[in-house]
């Protein structure tokens, strides 16, 4: 890596900073932390909201015939608009 940053003053004020790290003893509580957490087993619980089994059909069905709906008026707009020309 180019050291000389004579040409850029930005650079050659960014380089004048020291380099800080974490200490080698909080890495390692954090680490330790982050391995607790990440190794606890995650218990299915009960949904906040038990939805109905029809709402679970109902709103993906209303987008299929929506999009239906509008697939079928694209191709006859586009249809009309061919025939009319």
């Amino acid at each position: 890596m180019n050291s000389d940053y004579s040409d850029d003053p930005v650079l050659a004020a960014l380089s004048v900073l020291e380099v800080e790290d974490v200490s080698a003893g909080r890495a390692a509580g954090l680490r330790r932390r982050c391995h607790a957490v990440l190794s606890l087993e995650t218990t299915a619980s009960e949904p906040a909201h038990k939805w109905p089994g029809w709402r679970r059909w109902l709103a993906p069905a209303v987008a299929t015939a929506w999009s239906a709906i509008y697939v079928v008026e694209a191709i006859r707009r586009a249809l009309a608009f061919y025939r009319a020309s």
